[in-house]
């Protein structure tokens, strides 16, 4: 499903592609500092994901217990690049899902539209390391 994702996708962005790639690297080893999680419109059977179904995407790396670094996030393009997208917020769903096991959370933003995003959802600019923002639990 990821594969299949990661090709639809890759037309506007190639973050699905290196989660995928990440993915097919930690299926072979037994490392659990790297962890991609889905949302998806799936119901059920989720031991065989539908690629169709999938709303987003995101790699996260364990820093230490409870503070983690997203790699990677991405939104279908269909719910992105549309006027009126099927699912609404789902950026916000994913960053939501991480921050109910998290305590601090960063991240890179790759572009201004992105740091918007990444502000309204309440990360902030970290102090003394350029380009990385930051969320902490209050």
């Amino acid at each position: 499903a990821l594969g299949k994702a990661s090709f639809y996708w890759a037309e506007n962005d190639s973050y699905a592609c290196n989660i995928y790639t990440d993915a097919l690297s930690l299926r072979k080893s037994n490392q659990d500092t790297f962890k991609i999680f889905s949302i998806t419109e799936q119901n059920d059977k989720f031991d065989k994901l539908e690629d169709e179904k999938i709303l987003g995407l995101t790699e996260i790396k364990k820093q230490k217990p409870r503070e983690f670094h997203i790699s990677y996030i991405q939104v279908d393009p269909r719910n992105v690049y549309t006027l009126e997208p099927s699912f609404k917020k789902v950026g916000t769903r994913i960053l939501d899902s991480i921050k109910a096991f998290a305590d601090r959370i960063t991240l890179n933003p790759d572009s201004h539209g992105t740091e918007k995003f990444y502000e309204g959802n309440g990360f902030r600019p970290f102090d003394g390391h350029t380009g990385i923002w930051e969320w902490i639990r209050e």
